[in-house]
């Protein structure tokens, strides 16, 4: 299990929360900041590699939804579990 989180990926996220915005967008009870610490989360239990919170992260800042981008990496997350 992944517990900490490289310089690199660090400044990334923080870079992230920076940019994002505090409040939730139409339709979606998320705000970009709680979507970032979640993929954090998610990425510092190995859930997500390096790419994928890349990806993750771009998809927020840019999303409506950001709430929905969380969920379809969550469902990713349950489709690997699966193929195990």
């Amino acid at each position: 299990m992944q517990t900490d989180i490289p310089s690199d990926i660090y400044q990334k996220l923080n870079t992230a929360l920076e940019q994002a915005d505090g409040q939730p967008e139409k339709g979606d009870s998320m705000t970009e900041k709680a979507a970032i610490e979640e993929l954090k989360d998610k990425y510092a239990g190995g859930k997500l590699n390096d790419y994928e919170l890349d990806q993750a992260l771009d998809e927020v800042l840019t999303s409506e939804n950001p709430g929905e981008v969380v969920d379809g990496y969550t469902e990713s997350d349950r489709e690997r579990q699966r193929e195990r």
